[in-house]
């Protein structure tokens, strides 16, 4: 189909903003890097001084005071990313928007679409070469063969599935990571006196504590994403049988959205190693839809 999702996607406009927002998470996720490493080197601080004989070690308690920064640090960069990621996720719903009027009319109104004058401004940094380095063409599969709304409908289910597997990957790596502290930290305890305890639990603490709640906020990601099954079954079986399913293709925007404000942020390592094995996964998911409404 000419002038289709798919071709459109590839506008040097939409190339630019999808830049963009991948900058502005990453920048996120780099400052997100300053507790993560402090965290690593509360493990490492110890091992590199000798405990006293008499009690605590001075690694303890340097490992302490980088507790203390640990939590003043991720309260302090709460306010900066909360900020960015609303950014971000406007960012891609202005590109979801360009790529999606078309199935359903300039008469639906978008939410969270950013300001003509921050579109402008950020997309004229980009250069051709920033668009190569970041690979964002066909950032959706070939869908062209189908409607314009259906074709809306497989993008949309796309994307919640390709944020679904990336924090599904990052959960089981966290949980291991978690475990693996676990049993270091029990090894520790029974290596060490009792003085020595308390400190060495207050630092693990601290830190296990954080990706505790990292690991049930991606959870609670998966959680949001799967409650959109339902709605994704409606809204494909409506234009199956050609009944009007704008009002429902919004709602999933809409959910889209709101997800991409409020998720966990994946680390760019994490989707740079998965993103061609998911990315062969979804075109062979594609190729396989065209082929069985062909």
């Amino acid at each position: 189909m000419a002038n289709s999702i798919y071709q459109r996607q590839n506008q040097l406009e939409i190339l630019k903003c999808l830049v963009v927002q991948r900058r502005l998470y990453s920048s996120v996720k780099y400052w997100q890097l300053v507790p993560a490493g402090a965290m690593v080197a509360s493990i490492v601080v110890p091992l590199c001084f000798e405990k006293s004989t008499d009690g605590c070690g001075v690694g303890d308690w340097v490992s302490v005071g980088i507790s203390v920064f640990v939590w003043a640090s991720t309260m302090f960069i709460g306010m900066f990313r909360d900020s960015t990621k609303k950014m971000a996720a406007e960012f891609q719903q202005y590109v979801d928007h360009k790529l999606f009027t078309s199935a359903l009319g300039e008469c639906c109104e978008w939410q969270g679409m950013p300001l003509p004058s921050d579109i402008a401004l950020r997309i004229s940094k980009v250069t051709q070469e920033d668009i190569e380095r970041e690979r964002v063409r066909d950032w959706y599969s070939d869908y062209s063969s189908f409607s314009e709304q259906y074709a809306m409908l497989c993008c949309q289910k796309e994307n919640v599935r390709w944020d679904r597997s990336l924090r599904i990957l990052l959960l089981v790596v966290l949980l291991m990571i978690l475990v693996g502290w676990i049993v270091w930290v029990v090894v520790r305890v029974f290596d060490v006196s009792l003085r020595c305890t308390l400190p060495t639990l207050c630092w693990c603490g601290g830190g296990m504590s954080i990706i505790g709640k990292l690991c049930r906020a991606l959870w609670n990601d998966v959680v949001r994403i799967n409650g959109m099954r339902d709605l994704f079954e409606r809204t494909e079986k409506k234009i199956i049988q050609c009944v009007d399913s704008n009002k429902e293709l919004m709602q999933l925007q809409d959910l889209i959205y709101e997800h991409r404000k409020s998720a966990v942020l994946v680390p760019d390592v994490v989707y740079k190693l998965s993103r061609d094995v998911f990315q062969a996964k979804e075109d062979s998911t594609a190729k396989s839809h065209r082929e069985m409404l062909s």
